[in-house]
């Protein structure tokens, strides 16, 4: 008779498999958003594809603001010690100011990004439930839903050949909000956090705010000045291929977030320079075969595959292959510091990222245009990880990863992370 598996073996594999679902099902969300971005560009051609992309981006950017951090902070296990949920109410009422002031600065269609962004911090909040309490089953169930209704809505606007592009925009709101409510309803429900209102949620989730905020700012950022600074058009263009690339940035992530909540189960979570390292070249290695494999494939087919029109957008693939893998390198150190006994410290790496988004991205695009936001890109992913590999590697100096003491804030935190066996 076979030997029972020991408990940490058990643990290894459910740890593994739910990278492995998490991570799954993330890129075939890309491939699905790669899918809409092929149909609605045959359709809506560069610049109808550039409207509905400042539509979803400028969304994407609110989002930090309306789920409060959220997401970031019930990645851990131990989230009553670090933060608070928002309550339903004040995630509402933020949407509805966002709205408002997106719909007055561009347009009542703009206002939709309220609504954009409760789906978009809903998504968050039942993956990071579905990492942290091993909730696989709901979030797949969630996520198949909501990504089959857009992939069927699009597929229908296209046979039917709908050119108006707020039709296109409108296919990724109305059929996600009942399942919006749904989600939320039933990730709070497997929460053990307090629920707060707008201002002392805000207060108290700063550096989980800050980090939702930089994480955005620093992967879309760009997307929302392209058609400001340049065009609609040179969005168009850049967002194929940005698109494109993002099944090696999902991957990245589902892997960061997963380490995020295997540490916080810890005790005592231990951080060395030498450890660090070892991770982060092992995983740099994959990540840069994946994405140069990937570039190369979507360099051959762009054309083939969009259009004739879209054939400017090959001088995005390398810059934007480049900064896919060092994307994945950033967020990996970002999870290593939010695991970390004091995960307040990540709110100065991703303020940090912030800075710099703002200062690179406008001078690349003004500079040369797409081409300009795709190498800015990836050198705003390279400095965010400098960054982030400073505070993380600081606070081992200082023993601000081990036993739950001060870190580079200067703050003083007791861990109180339960065990992986009682999650």
């Amino acid at each position: 008779m076979a030997a029972p598996a020991s408990p940490a073996s058990s643990q290894v594999g459910r740890r593994i498999r739910t990278v492995a679902t998490i991570s799954a099902a993330s890129a075939l969300a890309a491939v699905v958003a790669f899918v809409v971005s092929i149909l609605s560009a045959r359709v809506l051609g560069p610049s109808g594809r550039g409207e509905v992309a400042t539509v979803l981006q400028f969304a994407y950017v609110v989002a930090p603001f309306v789920g409060f951090g959220a997401d970031r902070l019930l990645l851990r296990r131990d989230d009553r010690a670090h933060g608070l949920v928002p309550s339903v109410s004040a995630m509402v009422l933020v949407a509805a100011l966002a709205a408002l002031v997106a719909g007055l600065v561009y347009g009542p269609w703009l206002a939709l990004t309220g609504v954009v962004a409760l789906v978009t911090v809903s998504f968050a909040i039942v993956r990071a439930v579905a990492i942290s309490r091993g909730r696989i089953a709901f979030f797949v169930a969630f996520f198949a839903a909501f990504q089959g209704s857009v992939l069927l809505i699009s597929l229908a606007l296209y046979f039917l050949g709908v050119s108006d592009w707020r039709a296109w925009a409108a296919a990724y709101i109305f059929p996600a909000l009942p399942l919006a409510a749904w989600a939320l309803a039933k990730a709070r429900a497997l929460t053990d956090a307090r629920a707060g209102g707008v201002i002392e949620t805000a207060r108290t989730n700063a550096p989980f705010i800050a980090s939702g905020l930089g994480t955005l700012a620093a992967t879309r950022l760009d997307r929302v000045l392209l058609p400001a600074l340049a065009s609609p058009a040179s969005l168009g263009l850049y967002i194929v291929v940005a698109t494109a690339t993002e099944p090696l940035y999902w991957v990245a992530q589902s892997v960061a977030d997963q380490r995020t909540s295997e540490t916080s189960g810890q005790g005592r979570t231990q951080v060395s320079s030498a450890s660090v390292g070892k991770r982060l070249a092992v995983i740099a290695a994959a990540y840069a075969l994946l994405g140069g494999i990937g570039g190369a494939v979507l360099y051959v087919l762009i054309v083939p595959v969009f259009g004739s029109e879209f054939a400017p957008a090959r001088e995005l693939v390398a810059p934007l292959a480049v900064a896919a893998v060092l994307l994945g390198c950033y967020r990996h150190l970002c999870g290593e510091i939010l695991g970390s006994a004091n995960p307040r410290r990540i709110g100065v790496v991703e303020l940090a990222a912030v800075v710099i988004a703002v200062v690179c991205y406008p001078i690349g695009i003004l500079l040369a245009d797409a081409l300009g936001a795709a190498w800015a890109s990836a050198v705003v992913y390279l400095l965010a990880g400098l960054v982030a590999a400073g505070v993380l590697l600081r606070g081992a100096s200082r023993g601000g990863d081990s036993g739950g003491v001060s870190g580079s804030d200067g703050g003083s935190e007791k861990d109180t992370s339960t065990s992986v066996e009682g999650a």
